[in-house]
């Protein structure tokens, strides 16, 4: 089956984060991670608890508007991961394969119980970006209810 039931934080994934998996090597570059011209990450499996991925889609959304309000590319999911973890890295926990990158279905095959690879520690990312602040308001249809009490939080509300 392709879904399983897991004990994320059993697993030693946090309660905050979510689990994804690393598909690059591992270089910062500051320019690079505020430019999103990069991927680290697969966006095309993720595990974790409701808190964890409530975090994420948060971090992300937060982060996809930081880029797009600052004319930086938004149109790939991993490229704006990239971002958000070193914006938010409590929203990531990324695992690191034992052997080789690029392996863009192991998380499905190999993570989860039973079927080989653990779940390891978390990549330790080198260095963090800081939130930007002063954006310009996103259009309604950006925000929601997982994202307005951060986008909207020094907005005077009528």
């Amino acid at each position: 089956t392709l879904f399983r039931s897991i004990n994320m934080t059993k697993e030693g994934v946090t309660d905050e984060s979510m689990l994804l998996y690393q598909m690059q090597p591992y270089n910062f570059d500051r320019e690079v991670v505020i430019s999103g011209d990069q991927v680290l990450v697969g966006g095309n499996c993720f595990a974790g608890t409701y808190n964890g991925i409530a975090n994420m889609y948060s971090a992300f959304y937060e982060t996809f508007w930081a880029m797009a309000a600052t004319g930086k590319f938004v149109g790939s999911d991993q490229k704006v991961l990239y971002r958000t973890c070193h914006t938010y890295p409590s929203a990531c926990h990324i695992h690191k394969p034992p052997k080789g990158y690029r392996k863009w279905l192991n998380m499905l095959g190999l993570v989860l119980p039973d079927l080989g690879e653990k779940v390891g520690e978390p990549l330790k990312l080198t260095s963090l970006i800081e939130p930007l602040k002063h954006l310009p308001i996103p259009p309604n249809c950006v925000v929601d209810d997982a994202t307005s009490t951060t986008i909207w939080k020094d907005i005077p509300k009528d």
